[in-house]
């Protein structure tokens, strides 16, 4: 049975259903003032992509700053470091470190080979933070 993971965000609210290590659909709707409306809205964006109903999922897991104001949605949820520690690895298991900036903040996430996490660190000031990484990316590509 396919799952759904839902992240939350400030900015944006998105989507992935998976089964097993198969994609079935990615979506992804702004997030407006009713967190717990958008979350519904990009649900059923991502059923329609993946051509199921919510009665055949298995769970639905929340992460993001939102996840908590969604209890009619689920109240299963996973913090964003663990979130995207678990995210990398599933997409490249080499990885070690996940950068993450995001609407209202950014994280820097060292994970060892298993995906576990080593090391975070947070920063609530994510301007500064993407205006430092675009210099630092700006220096690697010259």
């Amino acid at each position: 049975m396919p799952n759904l993971g839902l992240d939350v965000g400030a900015e944006y609210t998105k989507v992935a259903i998976m089964e097993g290590d198969k994609v079935l659909a990615l979506a992804s709707v702004s997030t407006g003032f009713d967190q717990e409306a958008s979350a519904n809205e990009a649900i059923k964006l991502g059923l329609e992509k993946a051509g199921i109903d919510k009665k055949s999922l298995n769970r639905i897991r929340a992460t993001g700053v939102g996840r908590r104001s969604i209890p009619g949605v689920t109240s299963d949820e996973i913090n964003e470091i663990t979130s995207a520690a678990k995210g990398a690895a599933f997409l490249d298991p080499s990885t070690r470190t996940v950068i993450d900036a995001g609407a209202e903040e950014a994280r820097a996430v060292k994970i060892d080979g298993n995906g576990k996490i080593v090391d975070f660190a947070l920063n609530e000031n994510v301007l500064l933070v993407r205006v430092h990484l675009l210099k630092l990316w700006l220096k690697l590509w010259k």
